[in-house]
């Protein structure tokens, strides 16, 4: 028959100074700073507003590009396509169309958001990405509205790319209601 041993509780010291690391380690976690990847959307609605990483974004564009497919911005409640495309992955972005004289958010975002591509949660006039994208992409197309503009009317795609957590792109391209492209 196996013999059987009885477990000893721990010394009052040894209870005591496990406590005091376990405090000790609490204490640690709590003051350490929060990163925020926000791996399933921008965690700004602001253009050029990156949470994390270098406080600002890297020099140019990136080789990244934002191109609208026709008609542009040329027929009013025209869905169109948006792209944005890159010679190098990317796991984040945001895309915020906006009136170039008032900032103003123009345009809607169409249901049908590809894979890896969203609204955002708090500012739903904007494109963002879904967790999926950190896998990385080099190309995503995402469907707009056309709002109804006046011809000669500016609206102006602010993009924010994030290629990696401590290197994104931010740029702007523009596009006038009446012009041929």
């Amino acid at each position: 028959m196996p013999s059987h041993r009885r477990a000893s509780s721990p010394s009052p010291s040894a209870r005591a100074r496990t406590v005091a690391i376990v405090i000790a380690l609490a204490c640690v976690a709590r003051a350490a700073p929060v990163a925020r990847a926000y791996s399933s959307r921008a965690g700004s609605c602001e253009h050029a507003a990156v949470s994390h990483g270098p406080e600002g974004p890297t020099a140019g564009d990136g080789a990244y590009a934002l191109r609208l497919g026709a008609p542009g911005v040329n027929v009013p409640g025209a869905t169109v396509a948006v792209e944005l495309r890159g010679a190098r992955a990317f796991k984040g972005f945001l895309i915020r169309p906006v009136r170039a004289d008032t900032d103003e958010a123009l345009g809607a975002w169409g249901a049908a958001m590809p894979t890896g591509a969203t609204t955002h949660g708090e500012c739903p006039m904007f494109a963002t990405h879904t967790s999926w994208h950190q896998r990385g992409v080099t190309s995503t197309v995402m469907p707009w509205i056309v709002p109804t503009l006046a011809k000669g009317e500016k609206v102006r795609f602010e993009v924010t790319v994030v290629e990696s957590y401590s290197r994104w792109f931010s740029f702007e391209t523009t596009f006038m209601s009446g012009a041929s492209e």
